[in-house]
């Protein structure tokens, strides 16, 4: 009976995903497009794997997987995200009606980078070895979840081409 359960499980939760990604909205792309010095389709790919973050983010919160953080390789994700939120009512309409919740956006605060600082400073070694357990789960939940394509665009693509510098580069104003 577990194993028809999973997979019930897992076809709601394909479901899910599918209506997630069938979402379009235009004015956010158009946006992006007008705020970055990128093509129409790259922004619309990028709002693609913007819809994948915000699934996987719901997801690992709703299912007991790791936390999720935007780390810097994966930025652009995130500047489409702000893109997105400033659409509020759109954004909220997004999160309500795919997730059943709020999807709030917390980036880390000026005290919680002094902690990271400290915490770094005062032991390296621990520090670096939780960073690196914390990046190692993300990436196997990326991986399991969204499989090895969205884990290599984000993690290795996306690094390259949309750098913090590149970003900068490319925001028109």
């Amino acid at each position: 009976m577990d194993n028809l359960h999973n997979f019930s499980h897992s076809i709601e939760r394909q479901q899910r995903y599918s209506n997630v990604m069938a979402y379009q909205n235009d004015n956010v792309i158009d946006k992006f497009t007008e705020s970055f010095d990128v093509s129409r389709d790259e922004s619309a790919a990028i709002f693609e794997e913007m819809k994948k973050l915000l699934w996987l983010m719901h997801h690992a919160s709703s299912e007991s997987g790791p936390d999720i953080y935007v780390h810097k390789e994966i930025l652009i994700i995130d500047e489409m995200w702000h893109t997105f939120i400033l659409f509020t009512r759109d954004y909220e309409a997004f999160c309500h009606h795919f997730f059943g919740e709020f999807l709030h956006h917390s980036p880390t605060t000026l005290s919680e980078k002094e902690q990271m600082k400290s915490d770094y400073d005062n032991a390296q070694s621990a520090f670096i070895s939780g960073r690196k357990a914390e990046l190692e789960a993300q990436y196997s939940y990326v991986y399991d979840a969204l499989g090895e394509n969205t884990l290599l665009k984000w993690y290795q693509e996306y690094p390259e081409v949309y750098s913090e510098q590149n970003i900068k580069n490319l925001r028109k104003y």
